[in-house]
């Protein structure tokens, strides 16, 4: 029982466009970008009233 080489070369670029387009769409949405604040701004509240 011969296999026919295309539908193994077929696939495999189907494999390859499949996984090129979740890294790309990974990478757009990159959730780093959705915060502006600084990293630990406000974590453990303000000293406001002990001035």
């Amino acid at each position: 029982m011969q296999g026919n080489p295309y539908i193994l070369i077929a696939i495999a670029a189907v494999m390859f466009l499949v996984l090129f387009g979740i890294t790309t769409i990974t990478q757009m949405f990159n959730l780093n970008r959705i915060k502006d604040k600084t990293v630990g701004d406000g974590q453990h509240g303000t000293a406001r009233w002990a001035t």
